[in-house]
């Protein structure tokens, strides 16, 4: 044996007898763990499994932690952008409030002056001033200023004047009771306007716009077949023109007309109209689904008439579209919280009562009542138009003699009295009385603006059979689906 097997040979021998058996134990060990081959058998082949699982565990955390970063980001825009928007509607309720309370101070400044000084024409100012104040507010106090104002204003002139040269304060009290719904008052207001001896073309077509537009409250269902017959849209007056594109819109087929006409003239108008052209059409938008462009739109008619409460009116109605009930909640009652109007409380409570509200609902809907009330006693017609449903409900002997005295002082339209006076026999207990005129509503025509709903709701609440009033609660549901809460006392008072 040479000097290097005795040095080498031997060791290796050894080193070979000494690895195997471990070795071997091993690859079984690693059989049995379930690793291929074991750890040991394929040096390079578990170590690269091992690898490229750690670089896979690697990615998907670096992936993981990337998409964690980007939601992130995302919540941060989104609350980025939901903070603006708080912080522009906050701007605009503090612009609304600072123009309102500018237009009550100037209107407050004027009717002072008109205390000092007297006269007719005078008083009549400090009404056109608390109209626009009161275009601006949500509430009724500007109404009734300038209600307060014409009044003086036509107790001022001369008792035994001639003709007098110009309509004066006739033409100003005839718009302001179109709008509190008083058409006997329109009419005479109207009739002494057009006795006046100089007559220009402008005040004319005002004049004849005010008639066309009296047509809301006495014949409401001819209104669009006068504004549609009409041959010229130029020759109408600014509002007459948005109420006619209205009338185009609710035509098959003429939505395209009705946009064009909407839009056109608008140059010319003041900002008003024009902020009321925009509302018109975000409201369009909206009932298309198009509510970022509906929002949008809102903006700009916010932008040109700042304060004015019916932009706030209709950002509640898009937020509601958005179902954003909460938004739109909050929204309703902080509408109704600055003007106190019953109508603003009572959409606050049906909002609370889609939210399942119950409690809220209901004393919204006192708030509701108690407003109502309030506004009777100066501006009772449109007290009872606003009212009568929520009053039926809670109050339906006041109803009852509310609808009398308004039959009275504005026969017509007669459905909406034969409404009311329904619903507050119904209250009453004394529904066979309420039968005969709720079958001749549901059997006339279509006519005055009525609520539908509630009508199918109180015919079912006095159908003479479960099976005849099933069909009845269906249609009602189909025509609002909040009607279930407006008329549960409907259907308590019928056991139903």
């Amino acid at each position: 044996m040479g000097r290097g097997e005795r040095r080498g040979g031997a060791p290796r021998a050894r080193a070979r007898a000494q690895g195997g058996a471990p070795r071997a134990v091993l690859l079984c060990l690693a059989s049995a763990l379930g690793a291929p081959g074991g750890a040991w058998a394929a040096p390079g082949g578990a170590g690269a499994a091992q690898a490229a699982q750690g670089a896979q565990a690697a990615q998907g955390a670096q992936a993981a932690q990337g998409a964690q970063a980007a939601q992130g980001a995302q919540a941060a825009q989104g609350a980025q952008a939901a903070q603006g928007a708080q912080a522009a509607q906050a701007a605009q309720a503090a612009r609304a409030a600072a123009a309102e309370e500018e237009a009550r101070a100037r209107c407050e400044a004027e009717r002072r002056r008109a205390a000092r000084v007297g006269g007719w024409l005078t008083w009549a100012e400090v009404a056109r001033c608390a109209l626009a104040w009161a275009r601006l507010s949500p509430g009724w106090e500007g109404w009734r200023a300038a209600d307060e104002a014409l009044a003086a204003s036509l107790a001022a002139l001369p008792p035994a004047a001639p003709p007098r040269p110009r309509p004066g304060p006739w033409a100003l009290k005839a718009r302001l009771d179109l709008l509190l719904h008083r058409s006997a008052g329109v009419a005479a207001a109207l009739a002494a306007a057009r006795g006046a001896a100089l007559l220009g073309p402008a005040q004319r077509a005002e004049l004849d716009a005010l008639d066309v537009e009296l047509a809301r409250l006495t014949a409401p269902e001819r209104l669009c077949a006068t504004l549609l017959s009409a041959a010229a849209p130029a020759a109408l007056e600014d509002g007459l023109r948005i109420r006619r594109a209205e009338c185009l819109r609710a035509r098959p087929g003429g939505a395209a007309e009705a946009l064009a006409l909407l839009r056109g003239g608008a140059a010319g108008a003041g900002a008003l109209s024009r902020a009321w052209r925009l509302l018109v059409e975000g409201a369009w938008r909206a009932e298309e689904g198009a509510h970022e462009e509906a929002g949008a739109l809102l903006d700009a008619a916010a932008a040109l008439a700042p304060g004015w409460w019916e932009v706030a009116r209709a950002r509640v109605d898009l937020l509601a579209r958005e179902g954003d009930h909460a938004a739109a909640l909050d929204a309703a009652r902080a509408l109704a919280a600055r003007g106190g109007r019953g109508d603003h409380w009572e959409l606050a409570a049906r909002l609370a009562a889609r939210l399942g509200r119950a409690e809220e609902a209901e004393a919204l809907a006192a708030r509701a009542v108690e407003a109502h009330v309030a506004l009777w006693a100066w501006a009772s017609e449109v007290a009872f138009d606003h009212g009568a449903p929520l009053l039926a409900a809670r109050d339906p002997a006041r109803l009852l003699a509310w609808t009398e005295e308004v039959a009275r002082r504005r026969p017509a339209p007669a459905a909406p009295l034969a409404l009311a006076r329904a619903l507050a026999l119904t209250a009453l207990g004394r529904g066979e009385e309420a039968r005969g005129a709720v079958e001749g509503l549901l059997a006339a025509p279509p006519g005055a603006p009525l609520d539908a709903a509630l009508l199918h709701l109180l015919a079912a609440a006095l159908a003479p059979t479960p099976a005849a009033a099933a069909p009845l609660r269906a249609r009602a549901v189909l025509l609002d689906p909040e009607v279930l809460w407006r008329g549960r006392w409907l259907l308590r008072a019928a056991g139903r």
